[in-house]
């Protein structure tokens, strides 16, 4: 697969996961706050918050120790996923300022807001067909715009 085509997969893929974005982000910051309260009050050394260990009844509860790591470890992946998320976003809004007016408003009401073509065709007023070269035409323009950043920043 040459260096066009691959590129345009990996904005596709992107457009693809970007509109679930803000839906992750939130579980990620809940699953941070419980796993940072869990890590408090295992520190504090009070009884084990709801965690996975109370659903298996023949196993003995965990020392605080214990708790404390597997606490700290969902803290850093976490954290890490949310990073993940937010650069990956940095450089899908980068992508999307190269586009014209009509083109992001395509790949808007596409990818992030999941509408048919039908649906996009009435909103701009342009046939369907078109739309659909329309997008294509934008998703090739974020590809080679994405080439030029892995270049510049490699």
């Amino acid at each position: 697969m040459s260096q066009a085509a691959e590129a345009a997969h990996e904005v596709r893929e992107m457009l693809r996961i970007a509109r679930h974005y803000n839906q992750e982000l939130g579980d990620l910051r809940l699953r941070l706050r419980e796993a940072e309260n869990g890590l408090r009050l295992s520190e504090q050394g009070a009884q084990a918050a709801p965690s996975p260990w109370r659903r298996r009844a023949a196993s003995p509860p965990p020392t605080r120790e214990r708790m404390a790591q597997v606490y700290a470890e969902e803290v850093r992946r976490a954290g890490e996923r949310i990073e993940h998320i937010r650069t990956r976003r940095a450089l899908l809004d980068r992508l999307l300022k190269r586009l014209s007016e009509v083109e992001l408003r395509i790949i808007s009401l596409r990818w992030l807001d999941g509408k048919s073509w039908r649906a996009i065709s009435l909103r701009v007023f342009i046939c369907e067909r078109h739309c659909q070269r329309i997008q294509k035409q934008a998703i090739e323009t974020m590809a080679r715009a994405l080439i030029e950043e892995q270049d510049g920043g490699s």
